[in-house]
């Protein structure tokens, strides 16, 4: 979770609404996003952190 005090990060990835999730790898690359609310625990998010972890 980033709290985003001066906006730096919704300028840097175009967040266009709130919420806005992103998950970025190791390098500070976003490699998955959603805009509103997002399930968690949802296969395909459950299946991109995993293989995001692995990597």
């Amino acid at each position: 979770m980033l709290h985003d005090r001066n906006s730096s990060a919704a300028r840097k990835w175009n967040a266009v609404g709130l919420p806005a999730n992103y998950l970025v790898d190791r390098g500070g690359s976003v490699r998955h996003w959603h805009l509103g609310a997002l399930d968690w625990q949802a296969e395909r998010i459950t299946r991109a952190v995993t293989g995001m972890l692995r990597a």
